[in-house]
């Protein structure tokens, strides 16, 4: 069971250095950064910090372990496992919303402005608005949506303006 483990383990590392990298040639692909969304829920970054903190713990406890024993597989356990998925997904999902000059990032995927079809704003009950955008590429036969919550409008609205040709 200790080999299952080191194995999903290192699944989720190798997926997490290969997402890095992606991001990594995203940001370059999107040219100058025009426009990223700041994260305003302050508790959400403090929860994530804190349970990013315990986690990086409980690996760095593990690692201590690793040495002492001379062993590997026994210290790899499922709680390892879980502390590293969490640090990559919590780290993956938090990600600002970023327009740069060649197209928009979210969630480490970057579309170029020449495939969104087109984009809405959605109003909410507090003070971020929802932003729709469709957009299609060509290996892909439909569109799709990415739903982003953002709370600078018109500053957004002004970019998209300029870049994207169609408004739902």
């Amino acid at each position: 069971m200790d080999s299952t483990y080191f194995v999903l383990t290192f699944l989720v590392l190798v997926f997490a250095i290969v997402s890095l990298l992606k991001d990594r040639a995203n940001i370059r692909l999107a040219g100058d950064i025009l426009y990223e969304d700041k994260n305003r829920n302050e508790t959400i970054n403090i929860v994530k910090w804190v349970l990013f903190g315990v986690a990086f713990i409980y690996i760095l406890y593990a690692i201590y372990n690793m040495i002492i024993d001379k062993d590997i597989m026994t210290n790899i356990d499922i709680g390892v496992f879980f502390a590293i998925y969490f640090i990559f997904f919590a780290n993956y999902y938090t990600k600002a919303f970023i327009i740069g000059e060649e197209g928009v990032i979210k969630y480490n995927n970057f579309i170029r402005f020449k495939h969104i079809i087109g984009y809405e704003f959605k109003d909410t009950k507090n003070e971020k608005y929802k932003l729709i955008i469709r957009y299609k590429r060509d290996s892909e036969l439909k569109s799709r949506r990415l739903i982003v919550d953002i709370y600078d409008k018109k500053e957004i609205e002004k970019i998209f303006k300029n870049k994207v040709i169609r408004k739902i």
